[in-house]
């Protein structure tokens, strides 16, 4: 069994009691960033800066909807496959992607 040690323990909290995180101020300059965003309608940097798939919301979202999150994206994948206003909103959205791809 490992000792205690006194010395090592008061040592890292001397550490940790110096550490001091201003969430406030994390906080205005995010939603700062986000606001900003939002106004100059920069979509493609709140998809860069807020990617969904690393948020909570699509398991909100499939919660409310009481689908399982397989099958919610398969219902998307449905609807751009099936509806030609989709499908060609969604192309031209990866079109930069595409050409990059395919030279």
């Amino acid at each position: 069994m490992a000792q205690f040690d006194r010395n090592r323990w008061r040592h890292h909290s001397e550490i940790a009691s110096s550490i001091n995180i201003n969430l406030k101020e994390l906080f205005d300059n995010e939603k700062a960033t986000f606001d900003t965003l939002v106004a100059s309608r920069n979509y493609n940097g709140i998809i860069r800066r807020y990617p969904i798939r690393e948020s909570q919301i699509l398991n909100s979202i499939v919660r409310e909807l009481g689908l399982s999150r397989e099958d919610y994206e398969g219902m998307v994948r449905k609807l751009i496959i099936n509806n030609i206003e989709v499908k060609n909103l969604m192309k031209n959205k990866l079109q930069k992607l595409t050409d990059f791809l395919e030279n």
